[in-house]
């Protein structure tokens, strides 16, 4: 017999709770199911709803980033300022670390803005390649600490379906991106991103694919360099084009070429 059908107490009180609290302490325990009990769990919402309640999450988490910084964030704090139980947060985000990595994605609104409204009509490979680069630069070295958090963190394999979920719930922030680009920026991993773009520019060159996978690789490294460099520093914001600068060169240098050419 099952317990549960011979407890009436426990049975109130468990029907008692909210749903988030009531599915976060039975979804662990098997073959358990309370009669007339009402239905737990995420069903409940439309998945606008539910893109509403991530985002309502994200936007918390984002504004105390920005005011006290990564170290501030808590579950108790963002579910606060989301207007949430802490247990509705885990029915949608598998941990902080997860929810984080979304929030600091929307440190790359600027750079995307930035690609996106610098596009020019019949831009070369070459072209697209430089441009995407030193804006990248430009704003990963402004902000070390996020970017490397963003891309070298606990979540970083998982940026790509991370990114894609982010821009679901926001996708005003790269409504005007298209192709190539749009491809790029809904991509996670900087290998994956620079991939992208490197691909035609190295078919051009006359680089095989593995000639173009090999400077790939070697591209991301470099470039992780910089931005641990960047990261013990406090750059100016001539230091910041310094520093992408000699990026630039490194980088173009790997390519056997030069921005010149």
């Amino acid at each position: 017999m099952n317990l549960l059908d011979t407890s009436n107490d426990l049975a109130y009180l468990l029907n008692s709770l909210p749903n988030d609290l009531v599915y976060l302490s039975l979804c662990r325990i098997p073959h358990i199911r309370l009669r007339g009990s009402r239905k737990m769990g995420r069903s409940k919402y439309s998945p606008e709803a539910r893109n509403a309640i991530m985002a309502a999450f994200v936007k918390a988490t984002k504004e105390i980033i920005a005011a006290e910084g990564v170290d501030a964030v808590s579950i108790r704090r963002v579910s606060s300022a989301a207007g949430y139980s802490s247990a509705t947060l885990y029915l949608y985000f598998e941990d902080m670390n997860e929810l984080v990595t979304m929030s600091l994605i929307s440190d790359l609104s600027a750079y995307a803005r930035d690609i996106i409204n610098t596009t020019p009509e019949n831009e070369t490979p070459r072209g697209e390649y430089l441009r995407s680069w030193r804006i990248f630069c430009n704003h990963a070295f402004a902000n070390p600490s996020v970017f490397l958090g963003l891309f070298y963190g606990p979540q970083s394999q998982n940026v790509d379906a991370i990114a894609k979920k982010y821009y679901e719930l926001f996708p005003e922030e790269v409504e005007r991106a298209s192709g190539r680009m749009l491809n790029m920026l809904e991509r996670g991993t900087l290998s994956a991103r620079n991939l992208v773009v490197l691909d035609s520019f190295g078919h051009d060159l006359g680089f095989s694919d593995e000639d173009i996978s090999l400077a790939n690789d070697l591209t991301i490294a470099y470039f992780r360099s910089f931005l641990m460099d960047a990261c013990e520093r406090n750059l100016s914001e001539e230091d910041v084009q310094a520093l992408t600068d000699r990026f630039m060169k490194g980088a173009l240098f790997l390519l056997r070429t030069s921005e010149e050419e």
